[in-house]
């Protein structure tokens, strides 16, 4: 888990999100598997071009 806190504390200081959103998972493995999400104006940015991109490619979004 200081692990977790570390990255975090790293991708905040770049990234300078709104907040950041972790998700650690264990219920499978016998290991944990993490996410560190930046949150805000970045994650709406990826999440537009990546729509507008699908749009392109496919021609629709859903």
């Amino acid at each position: 888990m200081f692990d977790m806190s570390l990255l975090g504390d790293a991708v905040q200081a770049v990234v300078k999100p709104r907040r950041m959103n972790y998700s650690i998972y264990g219920n499978t493995d016998a290991f944990l598997h993490a996410h560190v999400f930046p949150n805000g104006e970045l994650r709406e940015r990826i999440a537009s071009t990546l729509q507008e991109l699908i749009v392109k490619a496919y021609g629709v979004f859903t």
